[in-house]
C-alpha cells in the first residue's frame, strides 16, 4: 500500500518535471551523482490516519439474503513528503519546485491513470494531493547536512480498504430450547378427606 502511494507520486513528479532526475530518499544526505545536475529529492517521513476516517462496517449478502463476509471500516492515511533540489543554481532550484507548485495549481488530485496497484481501483476519481499545505509541518533535522535548496511539503491522502472476513459462520436453521411438548397435562388427582363425625362426650 505505501509503496503503491510513493509510486503514484513518482509517476506524477516525472509528468511534471520530465527534465530534471528524481531520487527517492531522506533529505539528510545528497542523492548520487548519476541522476544528473538537476535532481528533485523527496521523502517520505510521515503517515497518519486522519481522524474520524472511518465509514461503518459492511455486511455482504448472497441471493438468499444470508450474510456471507464482514468488511472491516475504510481507512484514511495522511502521507507526507518533503521536497528539495539540487541544482547548479538557485534559480533552477526555484524553478523545479515552483514548476511543482504549478502542476498542482491546476488539479487536486494524481490522475488515476498515474496510480498503482490497489490505488487503481479504490480511487478511480485520482489520489488526493495537496501541495505546500496552509498547515506548517515541523520536519525534525538531524546531522549537520542541509538540503541546497528550500523544502517543499507535499500530502497525499490515500483510503486502506481491508480484505473481506469471509468466515461468517452460518446462522442456524433450526433452534432446539430443549423443552417438548407430547400432549395435555392431565390434571393432579384429587384425594378424598373423610371428614370427622360429630361426638358426644359425658
Amino acid at each position: 500500500m505505501m509503496d503503491s502511494v510513493t509510486l503514484a507520486l513518482e509517476s506524477w513528479l516525472r509528468h511534471c518535471l520530465p527534465a530534471a532526475g528524481l531520487y527517492f530518499g531522506p533529505l539528510a544526505a545528497p542523492p548520487p551523482d548519476d541522476l544528473g545536475e538537476s535532481v528533485v529529492q523527496a521523502h517520505l517521513y510521515d503517515v497518519r490516519e486522519e481522524d474520524r476516517s472511518q465509514s461503518g462496517h459492511m455486511r455482504f449478502r448472497d441471493e438468499n439474503n444470508v450474510v456471507v463476509a464482514h468488511m472491516q471500516p475504510v481507512r484514511t492515511y495522511q502521507y507526507s513528503y518533503q521536497l528539495s533540489a539540487h541544482t547548479p543554481d538557485w534559480r533552477e532550484s526555484h524553478a523545479l519546485l515552483g514548476d511543482v507548485m504549478r502542476a498542482s495549481a491546476g488539479t487536486s488530485v494524481i490522475p488515476a491513470d498515474l496510480l498503482h496497484g490497489d490505488l487503481r481501483d479504490s480511487c478511480p476519481g485520482g489520489l488526493p494531493l495537496f501541495v505546500a499545505p496552509a498547515d506548517r509541518v515541523a520536519f525534525p533535522w538531524t546531522g549537520a547536512y542541509l538540503p541546497p535548496s528550500p523544502v517543499l511539503s507535499l500530502v497525499l491522502m490515500a483510503p486502506l480498504t481491508a480484505s473481506p472476513d469471509t468466515g461468517v459462520p452460518q446462522a442456524p436453521r433450526r433452534i432446539d430450547l430443549g423443552t417438548a411438548v407430547t400432549g395435555r397435562p392431565s390434571p393432579a388427582p384429587r384425594r378424598s378427606v373423610r371428614l370427622p363425625r360429630n361426638r358426644i362426650e359425658e
